[in-house]
């Protein structure tokens, strides 16, 4: 929360893709942003507005987008929000894990897991 207007706050930048991966990295993976009207081949079947990033060539649940998230401060709490689906072949179980990564000082860095 914005304490000065009392609104939400979102601490992801570029979080609608407005900007395309600008402030995202892919993480040994491939991605772009698309969105409903271009008909990506492949994309999710649900009815989407706006823009989506779309992830290819992951062979690990962890691979993925990434993004440093600056704008956090101790003692609050955040709440993250997100849509992930699957398409194409199924080989098994197809894991995406949400991790949040903490880099911190001279600390070791930490991976949280957040979400399956």
């Amino acid at each position: 929360m914005d304490s000065r207007s009392g609104h939400a706050t979102n601490i992801i930048l570029n979080h609608d893709f407005s900007r395309g991966l600008h402030f995202w990295q892919p993480n040994s993976c491939h991605a772009f942003v698309n969105s409903e009207e271009s008909g990506y081949p492949g994309a999710i079947t649900a009815k989407l507005s706006g823009r989506y990033a779309v992830v290819t060539d992951r062979k690990e649940s962890w691979q993925g987008l990434e993004q440093v998230i600056e704008r956090v401060s101790t003692g609050c709490t955040y709440t993250v929000c997100a849509w992930v689906g699957v398409s194409g072949a199924r080989h098994g179980v197809d894991n995406v894990d949400a991790t949040l990564r903490l880099e911190y000082g001279n600390s070791e860095v930490e991976y949280l897991p957040i979400g399956r």
